[in-house]
């Protein structure tokens, strides 16, 4: 039975977590509803952990459409006329399956793109499960298409002289190769015959004059391009790079480094190429009429060749381009993983070399080598030999330019000199029309990488800084909150449309006074220590220092107050002084020196030949974790924050040094969030909160929580 592939518009999924939201949107797409991926994410619930398909089944309800999800096989969904639909593949994807013909399946995969598959080979991806979808009455189509050009013209402000000075070399470059050409003609049909002689030096003056110019501004365009590619890599990483950093921590959970560092660097090229490209476009179509009419005025019949071997091109360039973008999407995609695995297993050498794991870590980035590598074959195969096929159809416009051209000649209708001006205009009009051909193809190919980076650019940044005008009179903005810190039914979770994994949690923490919170891996310990230093807003509830709501706080107040440190140790390829520093200026030397001492790290950097002038090696190579770690609570102490948090801060040092780093803490009477599982860190502690699946079981003193026997005695005895 033969059924329609329907043509379900392409959206390329991110990250891997977001192929079901990838896919939804594709659906919603299909039937005349635009909506941005990073809204349809958010529909979706996807988290760290991805989308659930009862999710999706939400989301598109909520956008007026009947979905179902059920246990179908392909031979059923065509019969019953369900395509387009989405799919369960490999029990780790979602796909959209435009149709089936034949033996062949047509998927619309959003980490792939268009793909045909077998039919043998979709029985064995496929799951059993698909996801159904038709339009009610609630359903309204509306939205708009991604525009490449909206992204051009967002990427090019600023850059209006730049483009000028190439549109206008471009104007007089192509002017002088027009008075060139006919300068050609006037050599051969009036000077070469025999009857003006007398104009042989002027024109060889004008022909040398001519090309001094052109010579001239080529050098020109050379120099100025060179300032221009430093110029759009400034502004474009800068731009991009002032936005990254701003984003919440939400968005950096389910994206890779690696792939990151993939789109500032594709952000630096294609404005680069968007600049170098489009200035002379922006002249090509006056130059084209211009063309057009000077070998209209030399004869009918020769242009209409001319034409319809650019029309030839159009349509090829049209068909190459389809199968380009796909190539170039699939390329991309696969490149930063790639990158991103090579970035990992350069950081994690060392457990890699411990654990005996290099062959399969190999084998792991091999696999995605090998998909860049024929992903890159098939994308020069398509450049090379398809690529070819246009300039094979100008070669045979000229031939049959030459043809009729002496046809005409020999019936003295043309001469020579006509015929040889009109090969040149013929090439000069192809000029323009192949570079109005290749922007567009340019801005087709580059859609993939403009999308990942409008995947950034468009993600909304963290809550923008308040002027501080709300903040009660006898706090200076300029210096510290007291250190008090009120949770009130505090309740959070990771995907908006699952159960929050923190509900109801409430806590007060006096200025000077040390609360811990315990419980079993994963049951939110963590989430509340992001909670407290703005990571994440919670869901409902209000987390106040001293009776502020925290989005109410000027941002440098609330980073001169509050400080966290957590188990990941960081470092910086930097000096010392510049890891506890951070390149703030505002922090003295003697204050940074007083705080390596509360940490006890202060006679381990003295031991070093430059002390704190020493260089960092990458990943903090010439340091021990536990000096690394206690690096990371000195770089917290110097900021002399009113209230710390220590998540498993401690967790790298030995029990001496440990405690002696606790004591100092206390002693600068800094209120103290604790996460540990080290009795000696937390039983001191004038709160210890038991938590158990988001929820608090026990709260209390050490000695009454052991005189409870409950929960927390368990886990000391067990510790």
């Amino acid at each position: 039975m033969s059924i329609k592939i329907a043509r379900v518009p392409q959206i390329m999924q991110m990250e891997s977590v977001e192929c079901g939201a990838a896919c939804l949107a594709m659906i919603l797409a299909y039937y005349g509803r635009w909506v941005p991926l990073e809204q349809v994410r958010t529909d979706c619930g996807v988290s760290r952990d991805g989308s659930k398909i009862t999710n999706i089944l939400r989301a598109a309800r909520s956008y007026g459409m009947e979905a179902k999800g059920m246990s179908v096989s392909l031979d059923a969904m065509r019969k019953q006329g369900l395509f387009p639909c989405i799919v369960y593949w490999n029990f780790n994807h979602f796909v959209v399956v435009d149709g089936a013909r034949g033996n062949k399946v047509w998927l619309n995969d959003p980490a792939r793109g268009h793909i045909a598959v077998s039919r043998s080979e979709f029985d064995d991806c496929y799951t059993g499960i698909a996801l159904v979808f038709k339009l009610t009455e609630a359903f309204t189509p509306g939205g708009s298409k991604p525009d490449p050009v909206r992204y051009v013209r967002t990427r090019l402000k600023g850059m209006g002289s730049a483009i000028l000075l190439v549109t206008l070399t471009t104007a007089v470059t192509s002017l002088a190769a027009i008075l060139f050409t006919s300068s050609g003609t006037v050599f051969l049909d009036r000077i070469l015959s025999g009857y003006n002689t007398e104009w042989l030096i002027p024109l060889l003056t004008i022909m040398l004059i001519l090309a001094v110019i052109q010579g001239s501004i080529a050098i020109l365009n050379s120099i100025y391009l060179v300032k221009i590619q430093g110029k759009t890599a400034v502004v474009s990483s800068s731009r991009f790079m002032n936005h990254l950093l701003r984003l919440p921590v939400r968005f950096y959970s389910m994206r890779s480094t690696g792939d990151l560092q993939m789109r500032q660097i594709d952000n630096e090229s294609i404005v680069y190429a968007m600049v170098v490209q489009l200035a002379p476009v922006l002249i090509s179509g006056i130059m084209l009429v211009l063309y057009l009419m000077i070998m209209l005025h030399y004869s009918l019949i020769l242009t209409c060749v001319g034409v319809c071997a650019v029309f030839l091109n159009i349509f090829v360039a049209r068909f190459i381009s389809r199968k380009r973008i796909n190539a170039t999407r699939r390329l991309s995609a696969n490149a930063g993983k790639m990158y991103a695995t090579t970035v990992s297993g350069i950081d994690m050498i060392e457990t890699i070399q411990a654990s005996g794991a290099e062959n399969h870590f190999f084998s792991r980035w091999a696999g995605y080598q090998a998909l860049v590598s024929n992903d890159r074959t098939l994308l020069s195969y398509i450049n090379e030999y398809l690529g070819m096929i246009p300039n094979v159809l100008c070669q045979f416009a000229n031939i049959a330019v030459l043809v009729i051209g002496i046809r005409l000649i020999v019936q003295g209708d043309f001469t020579p000199g006509a015929l040889l001006a009109f090969c040149g205009f013929l090439s000069a009009f192809m000029t323009p029309v192949s570079q109005l051909i290749n922007l567009g193809q340019t801005i087709q190919e580059a859609t993939t990488q403009m999308e990942r980076i409008e995947d950034v650019m468009r993600y909304p940044e963290d809550v923008e800084e308040t002027s501080g005008e709300d903040l009660p009179e006898n706090i200076d903005i300029q210096k510290k909150l007291p250190g008090r810190l009120e949770i009130k039914d505090v309740s959070f979770g990771y995907s908006p449309l699952d159960p929050p994994l923190i509900e109801g949690l409430s806590l007060t923490l006096e200025p000077g006074k040390w609360v811990a919170l315990v419980g079993a891996s994963g049951c939110g310990k963590s989430t509340i220590a992001k909670l407290i230093t703005g990571l994440y807003p919670a869901w409902s509830g209000e987390i106040l220092l001293d009776g502020i709501p925290m989005e109410k706080i000027p941002k440098p107040v609330f980073h001169n107050s509050v400080m966290m440190v957590d188990q990941d140790m960081v470092s910086f390829d930097d000096t010392v002084a510049n890891n506890i520093k951070l390149w703030d200026n505002s922090i003295e030397d003697y204050e940074m020196i007083m705080a390596c001492m509360d940490a006890e790290v202060h006679e381990d950097i003295l031991s070093r030949p430059y002390g704190y002038h020493v260089m960092v090696q990458p990943g903090g190579k010439n340091f021990s974790g536990g000096q690394l770690q206690r690096m990371e609570i000195a770089h917290a102490l110097a900021a002399d924050p009113t209230l710390l948090i220590l998540d498993e801060a401690t967790s790298a040092l030995d029990a001496q040094t440990e405690e002696r780093v606790i004591s100092h803490i206390r002693d600068r009477g800094i209120s103290c969030v604790v996460i540990a599982h080290r009795l000696s860190t937390i039983r001191d502690c004038d709160e210890i909160i038991v938590l158990d699946k988001g929820k608090v079981r026990e709260r209390g003193t050490h000695q009454e929580l052991m005189k409870l026997d409950g929960a927390y005695a368990a886990l000391v005895r067990s510790n």
